[in-house]
């Protein structure tokens, strides 16, 4: 009982690891794109701006 318990376990752990692991990378990619978007900025100013 205990070997089929450790199993339902080790599964619901490796599912909620890898929700994690998909919530952390969505994370990161869109706080890449807000420091590409950070620098641009930084650099040329907001597009709006720059076109006036």
């Amino acid at each position: 009982a205990s070997g089929f318990l450790g199993s339902q376990v080790g599964k619901q752990l490796s599912s909620t690891g890898r929700s994690i692991l998909e919530s952390c990378r969505t994370i990161v990619t869109w706080a890449v794109e807000l420091l590409k978007l950070a620098l641009v900025t930084a650099q040329f100013g907001w597009p709006e701006v720059r076109h006036k």
